[in-house]
């Protein structure tokens, strides 16, 4: 299929922004059945003025398109005041330049991770994307019981949870979904694929969310926006032109809602297909086949509770620090009930050194040291290089 995110049109796209738009042009397995490029990416925002970048990837930008419905265009700003005038509109502008490929910044390791540091960062970027009132009111509510699950890793929660219950990673993950910046159909006038396609995924994430169904007709250069009749009727026509169910592929993200994708599976069951892989097909295929050939089930078998009470934690091949800090903590909880932690890796991770606990004034000043053995891979050798204590 060539619809990128087209399922989700059922209920709600969840994680629409610019990234996708490069993915369509980079991915083969984006390719229609019939050879075209196209893609049509929907989005449950709705539509505000646009706040783009200073640069743009085409020095003579096409004129900007007809708007597809005046009066959603009409509403969206009157919602975009309306949030104004409460002060909520207090969002940067995304960056014009890309510092991931144009400012690459290199410095030494650091030996120790969270803390003052990692709360400044937080709510700096927390603010650049929501503005003040909706940074509060968003991060109260991430990992809480009457509020919704980080997207940005599948921690788990305790039963007794901290009023700040995320990470340093898992704002920044909240912050890009609930965005204060819109990507209208003038982003896609001025930057064609081709130049998005040059972008990284940091730079094409900070633009912000797209406000309405964009499609890349064959030989296009770039997206343009079109009406939801029209979007549902290009996914008709494709399903239709399948010679069967089976070639069609059904994928849902992390960032799909339950509900969501139960009616994405009863739609396709109805279609006449049970191809419904999802993020741990994407994500997990390695480990989930490990672990089925060595313990039978492709996924954990342990509780956090487990976690807390070993003896012995050997952290291999990941990077908790940078992929789920919140980790960290029960590492953290489980080095104080006297576990010892070895971690296996090419390069010690600042983390696993040592966490300053950022719930806790003593965490945040001394912090804990974690790993007691640390075993460097050489790359390239099929046995670790060295063995040190760290603590």
């Amino acid at each position: 299929m060539a619809f990128v995110g087209w399922p989700l049109a059922v209920v709600k796209f969840s994680a629409g922004s610019a990234k996708n738009a490069r993915y369509a042009r980079e991915c083969p397995s984006m390719r229609s059945r019939r050879g075209r490029l196209s893609a049509v990416f929907f989005d449950a925002v709705s539509d505000t003025p646009p706040i783009l970048g200073a640069a743009t990837d085409n020095p003579a930008p096409r004129p900007r398109p007809r708007p597809v419905s005046v009066e959603r265009d009409r509403i969206g700003d009157a919602r975009n005041r309306t949030a104004r005038s409460k002060g909520s509109t207090m969002a940067a502008k995304p960056p014009a330049g890309d510092p991931v490929q144009d400012a690459p910044q290199v410095a030494a390791p650091q030996h120790a991770a969270a803390g003052l540091p990692a709360i400044g960062h937080t709510l700096k970027m927390a603010q650049q994307q929501m503005g003040v009132r909706r940074t509060a009111q968003t991060l109260l509510k991430v990992n809480q019981k009457d509020g919704f699950d980080c997207p940005g890793c599948a921690w788990p929660e305790e039963d007794k949870r901290h009023t700040a219950e995320f990470c340093e990673n898992g704002a920044k993950a909240v912050a890009e979904e609930a965005t204060l910046r819109r990507v209208t159909p003038d982003f896609f006038a001025a930057h064609p694929v081709a130049g998005l396609a040059t972008r990284s995924g940091y730079w094409l994430g900070q633009q912000g969310r797209i406000t309405q169904p964009m499609y890349l007709a064959e030989g296009a250069e770039r997206y343009d926006a079109v009406t939801w009749e029209r979007a549902f009727e290009i996914i008709a026509e494709e399903l239709k032109a399948l010679g069967s169910p089976d070639e069609a592929v059904f994928y849902t993200s992390g960032r799909t809602s339950n509900e969501a994708a139960f009616l994405l599976q009863l739609f396709a069951r109805e279609f006449g297909t049970n191809n419904l892989p999802d993020c741990s097909n994407m994500c997990h295929e390695s480990s989930g086949s490990a672990l089925t050939e060595t313990i039978g089930i492709g996924k954990g078998s342990v509780s956090l509770e487990d976690l807390h009470r070993a003896d012995l934690i050997i952290v291999a091949g990941q990077n908790p620090g940078t992929n789920h800090p919140r980790m960290l903590s029960a590492l953290e909880k489980a080095k104080a009930a006297g576990a010892k932690i070895i971690s296996v890796n090419p390069l010690p991770e600042a983390g696993l050194e040592r966490f300053k606990n950022p719930q806790t004034p003593q965490g945040m000043i001394k912090g804990a040291a974690l790993t007691d053995l640390f075993l460097q891979i050489r790359l390239g050798a099929t046995r670790p290089s060295s063995a040190c204590s760290t603590s």
